[in-house]
């Protein structure tokens, strides 16, 4: 899955778990007054349920804002063969391992990509 993809799932995750959450937790309130105001006790049993309901989404709620999202960079290392000269840059299309590249900024001998590789950053 991208990352794009996975942005989107937490945040209908995060909207779904507030939205049972508000729903239960003003089920709770308004079952407790009614039980207080008329004596029936399934008013209280109806509160407790919709109580442990709002502790899932809660716990739903806290693991889906702890979900990191992983981004990806690649980058290309390009290397002078005479003096060790090395520098990165983002990756381009086109971009190949032994490519020529141009000239050495130190020496000005032909340099060329000794490595392409891929950095993972979560956020």
């Amino acid at each position: 899955m991208s990352s794009e993809e996975l942005k989107k799932i937490k945040r209908q995750r995060i909207i779904s778990s507030l939205i049972i959450l508000l729903l239960s937790t003003l089920i709770a309130v308004f079952s407790i007054n009614t039980a207080t105001e008329t004596g029936e006790k399934i008013g209280y049993t109806l509160a407790g349920v919709s109580t442990i309901l709002a502790a899932f989404a809660a716990l739903s709620l806290y693991r889906t804002l702890k979900i990191k999202i992983p981004e990806s960079k690649i980058y290309t290392i390009v290397k002078c063969t005479a003096c060790g000269y090395e520098t990165k840059r983002p990756y381009k299309n086109g971009d190949y391992v032994h490519k020529k590249e141009g000239k050495c900024p130190t020496c000005g001998k032909q340099t060329i990509i000794d490595a392409i590789y891929q950095e993972i950053t979560f956020k």
